[in-house]
């Protein structure tokens, strides 16, 4: 039995690092498709991918050791087996007459490995029909295909020897495989209702009526717009000590390039940096109804206390209270080496305390409020709202347009403005 648990405990091992890197893509497609991360079906999601990855892995672990004798060691596996119900052959040739007649008798047949592997080879697919009926709501004409499919695509790389990847195969190709393999699946499609009644799943469907925005999706926002604020911070520093401009500072890996043949830099980069966060967290999103590239990812938007686009003087509060505030002052404090050296021993008390009071005034109001509003927001007069409330309020005002939701989206900002809607797509 070892054979068949050592795959799902590789699997239990890999699957960590697959949820880690699909976490964000799947939070991002349920934000932007519902509006907010529907639990159940983000739950039953993740356990089909790991029910696909234990499904790899029994069929390709454990993978063989090439060497000298590897064909010698393999040569069975280079003869498909093509004669349909040959494992019912063998298992009526090994098994006395007797053993169909009690219940001892029927028990032990999980001993033998013919008829082991047939009930493991007919459970294999079970899951996939069915999550094919549960989760993804598939009809039959549609599901089977798939189920063929994976098992032709199992056996395959099989006999294919992963694709090449070793000399010879190391796993016979059998036809009675892709029997039980379907047969499984079509039992698990069929059985799909009874996994319906047990634990129903929820449809997907958007979530209009949520007006509160949660961290997450907010965080995630914020770091895009970082990161896209960050490189074009470099990419305009890099262009400028290029060209010849003006000498700036530049990371100490591109100085190694073409850029160390350019004059010493000078300490007037702040410039440069307060005008590609201006451009991105003031310019673009009051001009682009409160979105930045971040928030329009996940379907976010800015606005103020009624609902209106903002201006460019409450965006500039904003920003300047949740960015620029923070950064000038930890970079005139424990940023700064002569600040440092005259606190001496008390820097890093300092620096606990300081990072303690910022935690506290820009954690603190979210949590403690409903709304979930920051200082940022408080002082500036707006908040962050889903554009799938803002879709809504739209065709509440206008019921008589179904496509009102697309039609605001085509019209001109001004006729949008002068109306006093918000908009969202």
């Amino acid at each position: 039995m070892s054979v068949y648990f050592e795959p799902i405990r590789v699997a239990l091992e890999f699957f960590p690092l697959i949820a880690a890197v699909t976490l964000v893509p799947l939070a991002v497609l349920h934000w932007r498709r519902y509006g907010r991360v529907q639990r159940i079906r983000t739950l039953l999601l993740y356990l089909f991918i790991f029910y696909c990855v234990v499904a790899l892995f029994l069929v390709i672990l454990p993978l063989p050791k090439p060497g000298p004798g590897y064909s010698a060691r393999y040569a069975w596996a280079a003869h498909p087996q093509l004669r349909p119900f040959m494992f019912v052959r063998r298992l009526l040739r090994t098994v006395p007459d007797s053993t169909w007649s009690s219940l001892p008798g029927i028990i032990s047949l999980f001993g033998r490995t013919v008829f082991l592997q047939a009930i493991l080879n007919f459970m294999l697919l079970f899951p996939l029909g069915l999550f094919l009926r549960y989760y993804f709501r598939a009809r039959l004409i549609a599901a089977l295909p798939v189920i063929i499919i994976t098992t032709m695509t199992f056996e395959l790389l099989q006999y294919s020897a992963l694709l090449g990847l070793y000399p010879a195969p190391y796993r016979a190709f059998d036809v009675d495989d892709i029997i039980l393999n379907t047969a499984g699946g079509l039992v698990g499609y069929l059985a799909a209702p009874v996994a319906s009644r047990l634990v129903p799943v929820p449809l997907p469907q958007v979530s209009p009526n949520v007006t509160v925005v949660g961290y997450a999706r907010r965080f995630l926002a914020l770091v895009i717009d970082l990161l896209i604020g960050g490189t074009g911070i470099l990419a305009v520093r890099i262009i400028i000590r290029l060209t010849g401009i003006a000498p700036v500072a530049v990371p100490a890996m591109f100085e190694s390039g073409p850029l160390r043949f350019v004059p010493a830099p000078v300490g007037w980069g702040w410039l440069i940096d307060a005008a590609v966060l201006a451009l991105l967290f003031v310019w673009a999103p009051a001009a682009w109804y409160g979105r930045t590239p971040g928030k329009a990812l996940v379907r976010l938007m800015i606005v103020n206390e009624k609902s209106y686009s903002p201006g460019a003087v409450a965006l500039l509060v904003r920003y300047a209270f949740q960015l620029l505030l923070p950064i000038v002052l930890l970079r005139f404090t424990l940023g700064d080496p002569v600040f440092r050296r005259s606190l001496g021993e008390w820097v890093d008390p300092f620096a606990v305390f300081l990072l303690m009071l910022l935690a506290s005034i820009y954690l603190l109001p979210p949590l403690l409020r409903r709304d979930r509003r920051g200082v940022h927001e408080i002082l500036s007069g707006t908040r962050t709202i889903s554009t799938h409330v803002a879709a809504a309020r739209r065709r509440q005002k206008s019921p008589r347009d179904p496509d009102g939701d697309r039609n605001e989206t085509q019209r001109g900002p001004t006729r949008s403005r002068r109306r006093g809607s918000t908009r969202g797509n």
